[in-house]
């Protein structure tokens, strides 16, 4: 369970370096593509990486529930 947990904290790490790395973008590019890309891509990768967060951290609990009942 560890592993997943590391993993759910890369995930995260991953998301706010995209997130950074876009806002540096968009201080050099601010039109229609960039706006249009932005609502086609990273705002439903967004939403996607934030679902799989929460099951990813679902799937933890439930394996540690699992182990406790084993134990």
């Amino acid at each position: 369970m560890a592993s997943l947990n590391v993993s759910v904290s890369q995930v995260h790490a991953a998301l706010s370096r995209l997130h950074q790395r876009w806002e540096d973008a968009q201080s050099q590019w601010s039109d229609s593509v960039q706006r249009c890309f932005e609502k086609t891509y990273l705002m439903p990768l967004e939403d996607q990486v934030m679902v799989a967060q929460r099951e990813m951290e679902r799937v933890a609990q439930l394996i540690e529930q699992a182990r406790q009942s084993v134990k």
